[in-house]
């Protein structure tokens, strides 16, 4: 499988999937995804020997949730980042971004987010010892739109494969 960065940026590195959805994490972890009967689709990693992580776990992890179809799953993916896409499918945001994270558009249907250490915010896993660092996106094409959010939750010293990771999932759903 091809990821489209140098080849020493991906040394370590494989493709997990659930047969539907990829995600590139550090060789030798744990994995479990899930495909739903509406095509929602979730694939979690998680470090060997470690239990796989819940949303506001404490350790280590990387996730992707990817709707291709259920708009109110595509809502709850987009909200808070994407306020008026919820709304336009009816579902509008209760809340806004969690207080301490930092959000950066990279597009108008792309957002990336951080939630520092200690912060329990929008990535899964969020709020341990290390930053979640993540990505939102929306994808429309051929009257079809799907929405998808990835999370990195590694130690720093492993920052740049959260960065290889997030980078190869908006090349792919974005």
């Amino acid at each position: 499988m091809a990821v489209l960065h140098s080849p020493a940026s991906v040394r370590g590195l494989v493709a997990y999937s659930n047969s539907d959805i990829v995600l590139i994490a550090p060789a030798g972890m744990e994995c479990s995804g899930a495909v739903g009967a509406d095509a929602t689709t979730g694939l979690s990693i998680w470090p060997k020997g470690a239990r796989q992580p819940g949303p506001h776990d404490r350790g280590a992890g990387l996730t992707l949730w990817y709707d291709p179809d259920c708009t109110g799953c595509q809502a709850g993916i987009a909200c808070p980042f994407f306020p008026r896409f919820a709304a336009s499918l009816d579902f509008p945001c209760s809340s806004g971004v969690p207080a301490g994270e930092r959000t950066v558009s990279l597009g108008p249907r792309v957002t990336a987010f951080e939630d520092p250490p200690g912060v329990h915010g929008s990535g899964l896993p969020s709020g341990g010892p290390y930053a979640a660092n993540g990505v939102v996106g929306i994808h429309s094409s051929g009257g079809n739109t799907s929405v998808f959010r990835a999370t990195c939750t590694l130690p720093q010293s492993q920052h740049a494969v959260c960065t290889v990771s997030l980078n190869d999932t908006i090349s792919r759903y974005g």
